[in-house]
């Protein structure tokens, strides 16, 4: 057996500029159930995450079977928020399979998310869009 090979998914971390807002989206909007919020700093977190100085405040978000770390940094003091498109490096998005996706669309928009396009009808009758959120965060959500 080869060895330095991956032996399971941990969870996806999320960086937000708003930790309750993320707590409220992840937990009252999508179903999630979510974690009191911890506190992390020191040498180690910096040395991890690479970032001197770095200061934490972490919530999870647990639910259909997966894991999404939700991050504020409270240090250092100056971040800025990605502009990265769907078509560059680096840019990211969680997918979800919802039961009804008008009415999810709706819900989503209640809390600042705008649909790139109405939903879009692919394969087997399938209906996907993707949503942009505050501090960029996409969803592409699929009926």
């Amino acid at each position: 057996m080869p060895q330095g090979r991956i032996t399971g998914l941990v969870h996806t971390g999320l960086s937000t500029s708003d930790l309750k807002r993320s707590i409220h989206l992840f937990g009252d909007v999508l179903g999630f159930k979510v974690s009191d919020i911890v506190n992390y700093s020191g040498d180690a977190l910096q040395r991890i995450v690479g970032v001197e100085g770095a200061e934490i405040r972490v919530a999870y978000a647990d639910g259909y079977g997966y894991q999404i770390e939700l991050l504020e940094y409270v240090k250092p003091d100056v971040r800025t928020i990605s502009k990265l498109r769907p078509c560059d490096p680096g840019h990211s998005h969680l997918s979800f399979t919802v039961e009804n996706l008008d009415d999810m669309l709706k819900r989503l928009q209640e809390v600042g998310f705008t649909a790139a396009e109405p939903p879009q009808t692919v394969e087997h009758g399938r209906r996907v869009t993707y949503v942009y959120g505050p501090d960029q965060l996409v969803l592409e959500l699929s009926e």
